[in-house]
């Protein structure tokens, strides 16, 4: 559909452009991605993802996220043998990507990049639980960091808009701890660490340069 899409409507733009279709130094663009049902997202961070052009043929992105949810649900006992009265539930969680992205071709409308950089994370959850031995709560705090690199090919179609789709690999170093307290006293503290190295899913964006 995507690819429908860009033969119907992007030759009348990319005619009427000139051969170099590149940003400029000092350009800022805003990214969206485009997820599996055809609406926009963010393309790196759900709050906020923006590139800076710095030179010809390098960038910096960046990249952030959070998430605050809190939930509340009482549980009908009957339903459940010896389960949970009720059960709250608050999360948070914030992360951050900066990235530092070389462009191979300038002088092409379609443009291959790479690069890299930092990554970082902080999560935090806290339930509560009332059962029938007590008020049971749990806390469990995270935080990690690790380096993400990332290689794709960006399509200047407009001199204002670049489709691009890209790859990436991380690897991420994480530190998770475990209190459980029933009654106001721990029975349980537990911390783990985890190393892990893998892919990022494959990104299909889009750039809106100003």
């Amino acid at each position: 559909m995507a690819l429908i899409v860009a033969t119907a409507v992007l030759p009348p733009l990319t005619q009427a452009q000139s051969e170099n279709e590149a940003p400029s130094p000092g350009d800022w663009a805003l990214q969206f991605q485009v997820n599996d049902n055809f609406t926009l997202g963010s393309f790196q961070g759900s709050v906020l993802s923006v590139k800076h052009q710095i030179t010809d043929q390098r960038a910096l992105r960046l990249g952030t996220s959070f998430d605050v949810t809190s939930r509340s649900r009482e549980i009908n006992e009957d339903a459940i043998a010896d389960g949970p009265d009720s059960d709250d539930e608050a999360r948070q969680q914030f992360q951050i990507d900066a990235q530092y992205l070389y462009t191979s071709d300038r002088e092409s409308a379609i443009r291959p990049y790479a690069g890299g950089g930092p990554t970082f994370l902080m999560r935090r959850t806290r339930d509560e639980r009332q059962v029938s031995a007590g008020t049971q709560e749990g806390t469990n705090r995270s935080y990690g960091g690790g380096l993400v690199g990332v290689f794709g090919v960006e399509w200047m179609v407009h001199s204002a808009i670049g489709i691009s789709a890209e790859y990436g690999v991380q690897a991420i170093y994480t530190h998770e701890s475990r209190e459980i307290e029933r009654n106001g006293t721990t029975i349980l503290d537990a911390t783990d660490t985890e190393w892990n190295v893998g892919d990022r899913p494959v990104l299909f964006g889009v750039s809106v340069y100003f």
